[in-house]
């Protein structure tokens, strides 16, 4: 079966939707890529001597909200199947 006139994947507010409810690769793969690029920021931030709290703010940020962003939708499909 064709998704969407033949693409398997369907990207909505920065969440990638595969036909497969289940399937959800390429959206890790991307807040993976996401995630490695925000890390060079907190990287630069620490040789520059920001305080741990400041860089564990930065973390939460950049990285932590990067995660739980649409969890709820990643736990639903997971659910349904």
């Amino acid at each position: 079966m064709e998704w969407l006139s033949g693409k398997s994947e369907l990207k909505l507010l920065e969440v990638t939707v595969n036909e497969d409810p289940c399937n959800w690769d390429t959206q890790f793969e991307n807040m993976r890529s996401k995630a490695s690029s925000r890390l060079y920021i907190l990287r630069v931030c620490k040789y520059y001597g920001h305080s741990l709290q400041e860089l564990t703010l930065l973390f939460d940020s950049l990285i932590m909200s990067l995660l739980t962003y649409a969890i709820e939708v990643r736990a639903c499909a997971h659910y349904s199947k």
